[in-house]
């Protein structure tokens, strides 16, 4: 019994491990998405994710990266500091939608407060119309993850968010409510055991020796030896005693006969 309890427990821990597991990965990913989707990008400890949506920055550099891939970068706190070759990611006006857009600064024009940046994607044949202003920048380019921009759109899809946000959490609490289930039907078993022992020690059906002080651990092979020997005392003295009687009734009997 002892065995199964200790498998039953690592079993339940395993299980927890792996739940809290895939909804901390699911939680992860919608919230990339979500830094994705949204103009005043949340951050992770400075960082923010993207899901590369075009092939403007494709090519052979070591910072370069496809559609598909999945971008980090990081905040920008002084735009003066940014420099030529470096990629920002910017807020700008596509297809007369305002998109974020990641490219390299190709030219720095202006000083001070009136600077500008000048950006090209390495894969276009032209720089951008219209150069970035500071309060355009939404970030800096520190590195990616090949085709892990596709898991992020996946993630933002409505079979995503429900295949690996919703089925987890229901899941989860199936499984909850399975152990709260299981917890109450042992408690109810221990307690009519409980009212079933109270029940028999007043009708006098159990007797409990004083000699024996009550325990709430079951008892080990060596207390039962114990007990063994303590009742095998017992039924040599009832042997003993019956043998008494026995001889005190044949010397009575004796006696009424002379």
């Amino acid at each position: 019994m002892k065995p199964k309890s200790q498998a039953a427990k690592i079993v339940s821990l395993v299980i927890n491990i792996i739940v809290w597991i895939v909804i901390a990965i699911a939680a992860l990913f919608i919230f990339m998405t979500l830094s994705s989707k949204t103009q005043n990008l949340p951050s992770l400890f400075g960082r923010s994710f993207l899901s590369v949506q075009s092939s403007s920055m494709q090519g052979d550099k070591k910072d370069n990266f496809n559609k598909g891939d999945l971008i980090i970068i990081a905040d920008v706190k002084d735009a003066k500091e940014l420099k030529v070759g470096e990629i920002i990611t910017f807020k700008t006006i596509i297809k007369g939608r305002e998109e974020l857009n990641s490219h390299r600064i190709t030219e720095i024009l202006g000083e001070g407060d009136s600077i500008k940046f000048v950006t090209m994607g390495d894969n276009n044949l032209k720089e951008d119309d219209i150069p970035v202003v500071p309060g355009e920048i939404v970030g800096k380019y520190i590195s990616h993850v090949g085709n892990a921009g596709k898991v992020m759109d996946f993630f933002n899809s409505k079979w995503g968010f429900f295949g690996f946000l919703v089925v987890p959490l229901i899941l989860f609490f199936i499984w909850r409510l399975i152990k709260l289930i299981l917890v109450a039907r042992e408690y109810k078993k221990a307690s009519d055991a409980e009212k079933e022992l109270e029940s028999a020690e007043n009708n006098g059906e159990i007797v409990i020796s004083s000699n024996a002080p009550a325990s709430s651990e079951p008892p080990n092979d060596a207390s039962l030896q114990k007990q063994a020997e303590e009742l095998q005392k017992q039924v040599e003295l009832l042997k003993k005693q019956q043998e008494e009687l026995l001889k005190a009734q044949s010397q009575a009997g004796e006696n009424n006969e002379s």
